[in-house]
C-alpha cells in the first residue's frame, strides 16, 4: 500500500511537470496564433522553432497620466520583439535549475511521463463575457490506477489552471 501511494505520488509529479511544460507551449502558441493547438506534433514544431512576442517597457509612467499619454509624450516605450520558445520558455537558466522535477527533453514534450502515451490535446472556442475566446484542454490518457485523471485547461470556459493544487 505504501509502495503505492509512493508509486502514484512519483508519477503524478511527473505528469503535473509535463502538463505545465504544456500549459506553457499552449500559451505562447495563442499569443502567437490566435488560437491553442490540439496536435501534440503541431504544438512541439512550434517549440521547436517558433517565436513568441514579448513586450519590452522602458520608462516609467507618472501617476498623473495614463499610459496612453505617457508614450505619447515620449515618456515611455513599449518595444514588442520575438524570441524563440525553446530558450525563452523551457531552456533559459530558471528552467534548467531544480525547479523542474526532470529535466525537458524536446522529443518526449507531449507525452506523458506515466503512461508514454501521447496526452489528449482538445481546443475550441467558448463565449465569455461577450467575447469569443480560444480554449484548450489537455488530459492524462492513462491515469496512475487508483487516481484521478490530471488535465489542464477546459473546453467550457477560458481557463489554464490545472486538476492540481498549485
Amino acid at each position: 500500500e505504501l509502495e503505492i501511494a509512493k508509486a502514484r505520488k512519483e508519477n503524478n509529479t511527473k505528469v503535473v511537470q509535463a502538463l505545465k511544460d504544456v500549459r506553457a507551449a499552449q500559451i505562447a502558441f495563442e499569443q502567437a496564433h490566435g488560437e491553442y493547438s490540439a496536435n501534440v506534433q503541431e504544438l512541439r514544431e512550434f517549440v521547436r522553432t517558433g517565436e513568441m512576442p514579448v513586450v519590452r517597457a522602458i520608462g516609467q509612467k507618472p501617476d498623473t497620466l495614463s499610459e496612453e499619454e505617457a508614450i505619447e509624450l515620449g515618456i515611455i516605450v513599449r518595444d514588442t520583439f520575438t524570441v524563440a520558445v525553446l530558450d525563452t520558455l523551457f531552456l533559459n537558466y530558471a528552467n534548467a535549475t531544480d525547479e523542474r522535477v526532470f529535466k525537458f527533453d524536446l522529443d518526449r514534450f507531449g507525452i506523458s511521463p506515466g503512461s508514454g502515451k501521447p496526452f489528449i490535446m482538445r481546443k475550441g472556442r467558448v463565449n465569455a463575457g461577450g467575447r469569443d475566446m480560444p480554449v484548450f484542454l489537455v488530459k492524462d490518457p492513462q491515469p496512475f490506477p487508483g487516481s484521478d485523471t490530471l488535465m489542464v485547461g477546459s473546453l467550457d470556459r477560458p481557463s489554464t489552471s490545472g486538476t492540481w493544487s498549485e
